[in-house]
């Protein structure tokens, strides 16, 4: 059991987990109680998400409800979203027609698709800042179409939206800016770049009106890119183990690594919250670990992995050798 000195509490999460932080630690999730095995320790919704082109055709972007065959019922101009029929199109139009032309450049980009899915992320991400700016669903300043102007109308938040998860929350994630790089990292700032060129500016005016210098926008984002890259959770198919989407879950990015984890995480829907589960007892004021990686590799794949996407060097038990028996 460690033993933590000056130990900061940075938040409560919920009545199973607690965020602390130190110097030399960093942040990191202890248990309030004691936890048996299986114990659901807390649950993490998505500030922002995205899935694959080819997951999208079988996801609902209004209810996230996943379907065994092909959507029929999808936005005709950047062929990114999919809807149930045509009713739901029309009510997730108040949302969809503010990343829309978005979409449309991120799809034709020179990016591959796991770029495209941090792209299309942090797209709605940067949207959501503007919602919690004020910007209005009905009057975004976004041209539609005039057929498009009666389905504002029936203006609605999507469900995803409804929490209590602010922009702060993503800037509260460590982006391990100076383990990037100035190379690496000038990638990230031609990306923001890009992004910063693919969304509307009535929404880039309100969710970064403090912002108005195009380089200091652009190194504010490549940052929030990084904090993304280190903390992103995958959606994956069940079935066949491929990638399928990946989300910003800031109540979860807490939790620290180990190849000899106490909890795991459980994934439910696409794009859907992501539940943490005890995989072993774990005692009251014990660290609350879930793997970064397979721990079914070995040690130098699995510390090579890490380096190269989390940027640290791992010394947990399983690395070091003092695991226990």
């Amino acid at each position: 059991m460690h033993s933590y000195a000056n130990v900061r509490l940075f938040c409560s999460v919920n009545q199973n987990l607690k965020v602390l932080q130190t110097k030399d630690h960093g942040r990191f999730c202890l248990a309030k109680k004691n936890l048996s095995r299986k114990t659901e320790i807390t649950t993490g919704k998505p500030y922002a998400f995205a899935f694959t082109r080819a997951a999208s055709r079988r996801t609902c972007a209004w209810s996230l409800d996943s379907f065994d065959g092909p959507l029929q019922t999808g936005c005709p101009d950047c062929k990114e979203v999919w809807y149930e029929d045509e009713s739901i199109r029309k009510l997730g139009f108040s949302f969809h027609h503010l990343e829309c032309k978005a979409f449309q450049k991120i799809q034709v980009s020179k990016y591959n698709t796991s770029y495209k899915m941090l792209l299309k992320t942090m797209c709605r991400a940067v949207i959501r800042k503007a919602l919690e700016n004020g910007l209005n669903l009905m009057d975004s300043g976004i041209p539609v179409k005039k057929v498009q102007q009666k389905w504002l109308q029936q203006t609605e938040f999507p469900h995803w939206l409804k929490d209590e998860q602010s922009w702060k929350d993503l800037e509260d994630l460590v982006s391990n800016r100076e383990a990037y790089g100035n190379r690496k990292f000038q990638e990230r700032v031609r990306m923001a770049d890009d992004l910063i060129s693919f969304l509307p500016t009535p929404i880039l005016q309100k969710a970064f009106p403090e912002n108005p210098d195009k380089q200091a926008l652009s190194e504010y984002l490549a940052e929030c890119i990084c904090r993304y890259e280190c903390n992103c959770f995958g959606y994956f198919n069940p079935k066949t183990g491929d990638q399928i989407g990946a989300a910003v879950i800031p109540a979860i990015s807490f939790l620290n690594h180990s190849c000899a984890p106490n909890a795991k995480t459980i994934y439910y829907l696409n794009g859907g919250p992501i539940t943490v589960e005890a995989s072993k007892d774990i005692a009251q004021n014990q660290e609350v670990n879930i793997s970064y990686c397979d721990t079914s590799k070995g040690k130098k794949e699995r510390q090579a992995y890490l380096k190269e996407y989390y940027h640290f060097n791992c010394a947990c038990p399983k690395c070091i050798g003092k695991l226990k028996k």
